[in-house]
């Protein structure tokens, strides 16, 4: 294989064999493709989070304080004096359990989901689905503003916007957080770029506005901030010479976002927002905890990254999580060098580094699941979208055997099976979904002062958490 070279580490320049025609066509194809393989969301109906959000936007439990602007504010303390409601304090639950998050953007768009379809839940799949197409369009905008070759551009497309990980975030409605933050996160890095290209206060706004918007759609999206510098620092040079690294971290927008990410973060801490509990973590409630998720998401997310092996499938059974991190400590290491080799560092690869490592960081305070990788699955498929196409220059020797090794494996699991697993896992998770509710339903409950209380779900929720309820 060749090694790395001056040449080979330098950015790609753009490759202009693919008239502009052409390549909207095969954007246009994937994307569709992209949609296509959620629709059966469609027909899913709600379940689980979902109900909690019903509830309150049907006004069903008028004495409980909760609120439409903040649905995933599951504080099981604030019931008003004199009403008790098993359904939202359960008698098993810990005193010390605690899950508060701060997502009024998400909110929202259920409110207006609700004002537009009432208790129809395919609208609200609709709007799933919508957000998710906006994803790829902004994916495919940002891919193509990189100095990268256009086949590069449309491989790494292609390989984000059909990977599995999209599948619950885009068929559970209660999950569409995970989407609309990386929306806006997408969008603070394209108003970054432009304000690169033509600073100006409304770029600057722009990107602000955006980083508050991917905040406000889940916590993850605090990552705007570091991504939006990250491509300032590795990308901005090709705006011009007034946007070196050095004029980059004395920018105006440098200062404005870090200031806003800093006061969201504080604000988010003052107002008691977080989490307590075995499934969800805050850094400032337990780091130890955090620092341990930190340790098992980055190999297994990377792993699942690159080969697309789920990292659901550590918690299923005790002894598959060692042996999954065993197989990631040899995998993603070997990944890693073999892309080195074949393609070369540069700093299209610093930022598409920085992106996969930031945003698996910014999720560890969730469960160890595929369902938050999507953001990290952006970076990814820009690394592996790289390697595809320098693949296709290479002549066929036997020293690159393991390139071309590698390659396959990328094609087999991100262009193939990815886009084949991504409606069989969600639908998997749809028809768990649909056993529970047949269960509650079956429930000889006399009156409406009978209490039911599930024990054992027929799906252990084992798509979401992988133990038995």
């Amino acid at each position: 294989m060749p090694t790395s070279s001056p040449a080979a580490a330098r950015d790609r320049p753009p490759d202009n064999r693919y008239s502009s025609r052409r390549l909207s066509l095969a954007a246009l194809g994937v994307g569709l493709v992209a949609i296509f393989l959620h629709l059966a969301s469609l027909g899913w109906g709600f379940f689980w989070d979902d109900f909690f959000h019903q509830a309150v936007l049907r006004d069903l439990v008028p004495e409980a304080d909760f609120h439409k602007w903040s649905l995933f504010d599951f504080d099981l303390s604030r019931t008003a004096p004199g009403h008790t409601h098993a359904i939202f304090r359960p008698w098993w639950t810990d005193g010390d359990f605690k899950a508060r998050f701060f997502r009024p953007v998400t909110s929202l768009t259920l409110w207006l989901d609700h004002v537009l379809f009432g208790d129809w839940a395919p609208g609200y799949h609709v709007t799933n689905l919508l957000i998710f197409a906006l994803v790829v369009v902004a994916a495919w905008r940002l891919y193509r503003a990189l100095p990268i070759s256009p086949r590069a551009a449309l491989f790494a497309l292609a390989l984000f916007a059909w990977d599995d990980v999209h599948a619950v975030p885009v068929g559970w409605v209660a999950n569409r957080n995970s989407i609309l933050a990386l929306l806006f996160t997408l969008l603070t890095v394209h108003a970054a770029r432009r304000y690169l290209a033509h600073p100006s206060p409304v770029w600057l706004a722009g990107a602000v506005m955006a980083q508050v918007l991917a905040f406000g759609s889940k916590e993850s999206g605090i990552v705007a901030f570091p991504l939006a510098f990250a491509y300032m620092m590795c990308c901005g040079e090709v705006h011009g010479p007034a946007a070196t690294p050095q004029r980059v971290a004395r920018s105006p927008l440098t200062w404005m976002l870090g200031a806003a990410a800093l006061l969201m973060l504080v604000g988010y801490i003052a107002g008691g927002y977080g989490a307590r509990s075995l499934m969800y973590v805050s850094p400032w409630d337990d780091p130890l905890a955090l620092l341990l998720r930190v340790l098992t998401m980055l190999p297994l997310g990377l792993l699942s990254l690159v080969l697309g092996v789920p990292p659901d499938l550590a918690v299923l059974q005790p002894w598959i999580g060692p042996a999954m991190l065993a197989a990631a400590g040899v995998i993603v290491p070997l990944a890693a060098w073999t892309w080195l080799k074949v393609v070369g560092w540069s700093r299209v690869a610093t930022f598409a580094s920085a992106w996969v490592v930031l945003s698996l960081i910014v999720e560890v305070g969730g469960d160890v699941s595929n369902r938050l990788l999507g953001s990290a699955s952006f970076g990814a498929a820009l690394l592996l979208g790289l390697l595809l196409d320098r693949v296709l220059e290479l002549p066929r020797r036997w020293r690159h055997t393991p390139a071309f090794a590698l390659a396959s494996l990328v094609f087999l699991t991100g262009g193939v099976l990815g886009p084949g697993l991504a409606p069989f896992l969600a639908g998997g998770l749809a028809r768990f979904a649909a056993g529970d509710r047949e269960v509650v339903r079956s429930l000889p409950l006399a009156d409406e002062s009978t209490v039911g209380v599930l024990l054992n779900a027929r799906s252990g929720l084992q798509a979401i958490l992988g133990t038995a309820t």
